[in-house]
């Protein structure tokens, strides 16, 4: 079975978070978040780079959990989105944003299957803890 956990993918959007409105409004402010192509810059050198760091069992859960949620039926991309804290919205679609992740982060590799079976949703917080203890708690 494949683990796949919506908490990965929230720590992740982290990096595109700031906490002070005055640096998201310098960096983010003409920001078309239904420009595909500006708001994958923003995940290549923002989440990509954040995300290159990370530990393995990190990345594959990751990915596990990106592409198990890209496939399946009536998933809140908005609100998975929202609990990360973004400093700017997403598209008129949400599903896109997460779709132009895979794409960047994934260059050239599908994100379609044709079974779930093999993946088990496991949205603990407490495994993200576990692989990276110092992690923020969303």
């Amino acid at each position: 079975m494949k683990v796949v956990n919506k908490y990965f993918l929230i720590n992740s959007i982290d990096a595109i978070s700031f906490y002070d409105s005055e640096d998201c409004e310098d960096v983010f402010s003409d920001l078309d978040v239904n420009n595909e192509s500006e708001v994958k810059k923003i995940i290549k050198y923002r989440m990509l780079i954040n995300h290159l760091i990370k530990p393995e069992t990190f990345k594959e859960i990751f990915k596990n959990t990106l592409k198990y949620y890209l496939n399946k039926d009536k998933v809140d991309f908005e609100k998975i989105y929202q609990a990360g804290y973004p400093s700017f919205g997403l598209p008129n679609e949400p599903k896109f944003f997460f779709i132009w992740i895979w794409e960047e982060f994934y260059k050239g590799e599908s994100y379609i299957l044709d079974d779930l079976s093999d993946y088990e949703e496991y949205n603990d917080h407490s495994q993200l803890l576990r692989i990276m203890p110092y992690t923020r708690n969303i």
